[in-house]
């Protein structure tokens, strides 16, 4: 599953997927995560760099939804085990969010974090959940949080495929 708000980002998303042969195996929406659902606009950081695009909430032609909403309305949603976020500072509204599905599937977690203050907050974020950071990575700040209890995580993952079974 993947997420991309703006417009440009989304169809060269597209063009990758398709690309790739993988359309069957992604599902790309585009639309923002953030902590609720509402609208926002674009603002591009780096015209050169169309990874530096920052969506600010409150009015505007871009749709945000949070992550909890989106994997909740998909009846057979297969366990997460790994979220990616960069989100040029929106980090802490993504994880609100994603509540429900931190809580549900314990998944890695690999966010950029610009600045002190955005890795502190998000390290208090995910402490909550029993998260600790494991690793930085990347020339952007970018870390790699897990459960602190593994024997938990795998069994939230492999869970569905038990009932299956």
């Amino acid at each position: 599953i993947a997420f991309e708000p703006y417009g440009p980002n989304h169809d060269l998303l597209q063009l990758n997927i398709a690309a790739n042969g993988i359309a069957g195996q992604v599902t790309s929406y585009h639309v923002a995560l953030g902590e609720q659902d509402g609208n926002g606009s674009a603002r591009i950081g780096d015209a050169a760099n169309l990874g530096t695009v920052s969506i600010s909430q409150g009015g505007g032609e871009i749709t945000i939804r949070s992550l909890d909403r989106i994997l909740l309305n998909q009846p057979a949603c297969r366990p997460i085990g790994l979220i990616k976020i960069d989100v040029e500072g929106n980090e802490v509204a993504v994880l609100a969010g994603a509540q429900q599905t931190i809580r549900r599937w314990q998944p890695d977690i690999v966010v950029e974090a610009d600045g002190d203050d955005r890795f502190l907050a998000i390290v208090r974020q995910l402490h909550d959940h029993g998260y600790a950071p494991r690793g930085r990575y990347a020339w952007t700040p970018t870390y790699l949080f897990s459960a602190i209890d593994q024997t938990a995580r795998m069994q939230s993952l492999l869970h569905p495929l038990a009932r299956v079974a």
